[in-house]
């Protein structure tokens, strides 16, 4: 129902990076993978080439990320809202599109990568462009 949603909603989004990323399949044992790929395959699901830079606009009251436009919140803390040191890359640029994408849709997000790979500084980021405090909770392995 997620990829429905967000390709229907999104009509320039692309329906094999979705059904990728929902099914997170690079975490799949490498027999579901191939059995997932031969599927979307069969179903004509293949990936577009086409490399997209998604341009940041923050506004007085809005933010813009590609296509997709959102209203800032406000009323929210200063002293809440994250001002951290943050590099602009174009693969932050597109995450952070995603992440705008299912905050449109009133959708969760999941953030999986490696230690140090800038999961935090992207979240800071888009807290920040978007004037909503930051309220946060550490998950580890230790954690029961």
């Amino acid at each position: 129902l997620h990829v429905v949603l967000r390709v229907t909603s999104f009509p320039n989004e692309n329906l094999f990076e979705n059904l990728q990323r929902v099914t997170m399949i690079q975490y799949l044992p490498t027999q579901y993978q191939k059995g997932l790929m031969n599927l979307l395959k069969k179903f004509n699901i293949q990936p577009t080439s086409s490399e997209v830079e998604f341009e940041v606009k923050e506004e007085e009251n809005s933010l813009s990320i590609g296509d997709i436009s959102v209203p800032k919140r406000l009323g929210s803390k200063d002293a809440y809202i994250t001002d951290t040191f943050y590099v602009h890359t174009p693969e932050h640029s597109k995450v952070m599109y995603e992440l705008l994408q299912d905050y449109k849709l009133h959708q969760h997000s999941l953030l999986i990568g490696n230690q140090g790979v800038g999961k935090n500084k992207i979240t800071d980021q888009f807290l920040k462009l978007l004037s909503i405090e930051r309220e946060y909770h550490q998950l580890h392995r230790d954690i029961t």
